[in-house]
């Protein structure tokens, strides 16, 4: 990645958005000291908020007419082996491809060339590839991130036991009544990806380059498997149960919903209230489970006056929005939950993501002769109070 015996790769400090040089030989993701965050290079967070909403290309389009707007994003810092900032090459990066879009070649030849004349010479070329579609799905975003660069920490959660008496005699005093706070061990632990590719099948396969094709596709997994641990994490509370009604079930000609869901919200918020704590802002569940309640009959007001029209079914994974019948609750749908039977009521302060470093590096092994990219994060999934979660059982057949 550089010409440097210093730096290898790049890291992300959770903390302040930064992303800085880094060496995966210092011993700190081995756990045999603290990461080390000395040579700024970009700040992702400015990047992220100036270009907030934008894909990739429409990024790239926004700073090619204001160059000079890089300044606010890459330091000064020299890159380790090359003669040139990292402002420098930002901008030398953006100008050279603007120039290329631009620019056209008008020059006359003395003589064209055609496909015949050098037939013998002509090699394959890929047009294209079909993409692949890696769903990282919508969990992990429910749930507030919460910082760990020491990959070690306590967790508290405090319990409120006070008392406050009513019609106290005269004369007399009551005993004191107090809380308490319980605390949950958090070990962020390590998860890893890598890509290699061998010096030979760099030289064959020339400019199709899938090494830099399967980095990038590596890092959509890692989202994925980090959407995966958020679901399992989701459905291993179990402790706190109640009963709900199969939103799709249908009877008599023509077919008419048998369940009407307004009695089980009424439990749910009864439940939460019962905490006194939390509230019930969130529900998870496979996508089929929210199309199920939207085309029940009575949810749709069907044979009343101001009856709401079929609704479309449609894919609906890896989305979020309102609960119709029920204010302050959104409902998440992401077919990463297992359970094709069973839903999750919670507060989303129940669950929480802790993240440490995020380290990209490469790695040169002349023993293999092979270029390997790592994608190395820390990262944990935790529930905090399984009080504020409830599993709704049975509400899909």
């Amino acid at each position: 990645m550089f010409n440097s015996l210093e730096w290898n790769g790049l890291i992300l400090n959770p903390l302040d958005n930064w992303i800085y040089l880094y060496n995966s030989m210092d011993g700190s993701a081995n756990g045999r000291g603290e990461f080390s965050y000395t040579v700024p290079v970009m700040n992702a967070g400015k990047w992220n908020q100036v270009s907030a909403n934008m894909g990739m290309d429409s990024k790239v389009a926004s700073v090619q007419n204001d160059l000079t707007s890089l300044a606010d994003v890459f330091t000064d810092e020299e890159v380790p082996g090359y003669n040139m900032t990292w402002c420098d090459l930002a901008k030398n990066v953006l100008y050279e491809r603007r120039q290329a879009k631009a620019s056209k070649d008008v020059s006359r030849m003395a003589a064209v060339i055609t496909s015949k004349d050098f037939e013998i010479f002509q090699v394959p070329t890929i047009l294209g590839t079909n993409a692949v579609n890696i769903r990282t799905g919508v969990l992990t975003q429910q749930f507030e991130e919460i910082a760990t660069p020491q990959l070690f920490g306590r967790w508290a959660t405090e319990t409120d036991d006070l008392i406050y008496h009513t019609f106290v005699p005269e004369g007399t005093t009551v005993d004191p009544s107090k809380g308490g706070v319980e605390q949950l061990d958090i070990f962020v632990p390590k998860h890893e990806g890598a890509v290699a590719i061998t010096t030979r099948a760099q030289m064959i396969i020339g400019g199709a380059d899938p090494l830099t094709r399967l980095t990038q596709r590596l890092a959509q997994k890692r989202l994925q498997k980090e959407n995966a641990i958020v679901a399992a994490e989701i459905e291993s509370n179990t402790a706190h149960t109640t009963a709900g009604v199969d939103f799709g079930a249908v009877s008599g000609t023509p077919p008419l919903s048998t369940t009407n869901p307004a009695a089980l919200w009424t439990t749910l918020i009864g439940l939460f209230e019962g905490l006194n704590k939390g509230n019930l802002n969130l529900f998870v569940s496979k996508g089929f489970i929210y199309n199920e309640y939207t085309l029940n009959s009575q949810v749709r007001g069907v044979g009343t006056a101001g009856g709401v029209p079929l609704a479309a079914q449609q894919n609906i994974n890896e989305m979020s929005g309102p609960v119709p019948g029920l204010g302050g609750v959104t409902w998440v749908r992401d077919n990463a939950i297992s359970s094709s039977t069973d839903m999750w009521a919670m507060d989303r302060m129940a669950i929480k993501n802790f993240r440490g470093p995020t380290t990209t590096f490469t790695i040169q092994t002349n023993d293999f002769e092979a270029t390997k990219n790592v994608l190395r994060s820390y990262y944990l999934c935790e529930t905090v109070d399984s009080d504020l979660i409830y599993k709704v059982t049975a509400v899909a057949a």
